[in-house]
């Protein structure tokens, strides 16, 4: 229930998504890999949008599943990253959770937070996490009061676009532009979450150097490096103009290995 509350912003997007372009909320694993002839006879997951992966346990007791995941990096919701060929995994499971898996690349609204409705899960409680990956990437962040069903009929709404370059031998750029402002919207502080595969070397936020502080026992404040998950944690200021977030690594990093 709290991860559900957690991604509501994500879930939001979705019913944006379904009302703009007839996305569906939830999809079989050939809606998003058409090619895939496994994917193609795989009933027992499907994807929540078109980032995230779920695999539910349906065995009563079970200690253990096979999963299959589609070709690509993967990041499970267990701290582990997959790179598949387009492979089966056995993954451990339990009564408390079930297994689901960030796409590589994926950008995914989350609240910092827990709120119970989706008036409170606006874009100054959001964190924005990304899963490092090899090609570009971009995401359109929606956002309106959470009130108004008449909110894109009547132009009452936010975009702001995220886009990554990818990893790039040693570097990696995530663009932050406004699409569509609101006055309420000029002024936010985005929390980054960026799942990395290793401790950056250089951070720089509109050419603006940022120092990088291991996180230890420190508050989530300004720019955290988290070791034990290889997670880069950055507070990014925004105030209606583009923000530029570029990242650099001491060697060439590769994508994320099995």
């Amino acid at each position: 229930i709290d991860l559900r509350y957690r991604l509501l912003p994500y879930n939001y997007n979705l019913a944006y998504e379904q009302t703009k372009n007839g996305s569906p909320l939830m999809a079989p694993l050939y809606y998003y890999f058409p090619t895939d002839t496994v994917a193609l006879k795989v009933e027992d997951e499907y994807m929540w949008g078109k980032n995230i992966l779920v695999a539910p346990v349906l065995e009563k007791g079970a200690k253990a599943r096979k999963i299959y995941l589609p070709q690509g990096a993967w990041f499970s919701n267990a701290g582990k990253y997959f790179f598949s060929r387009g492979e089966w995994y056995d993954v451990d499971v339990n009564i408390n959770s079930i297994p689901f898996f960030f796409k590589a690349g994926s950008f995914t609204p989350m609240l910092v937070t827990k709120v119970l409705n989706t008036s409170k899960a606006d874009a100054k409680n959001i964190a924005m996490q990304y899963v490092v990956n090899s090609t570009p990437t971009e995401y359109e962040l929606f956002n309106d009061d959470g009130n108004n069903k008449k909110s894109l009929e009547e132009g009452k709404y936010s975009i702001v676009k995220f886009n990554s370059t990818g990893l790039r031998s040693n570097t990696l750029s995530i663009n932050i532009a406004p699409v569509k402002l609101q006055a309420t919207d000029s002024s936010i502080l985005y929390k980054m979450i960026l799942l990395l595969n290793d401790k950056p070397s250089n951070v720089m936020l509109n050419n603006k150097k940022v120092e990088v502080k291991d996180a230890g026992m420190s508050e989530l404040k300004g720019c955290l490096w988290m070791s034990d998950t290889k997670t880069l944690y950055i507070e990014v200021p925004f105030d209606g103009k583009n923000i530029n977030l570029f990242i650099q690594f001491l060697k060439q990093v590769n994508t994320p290995k099995r």
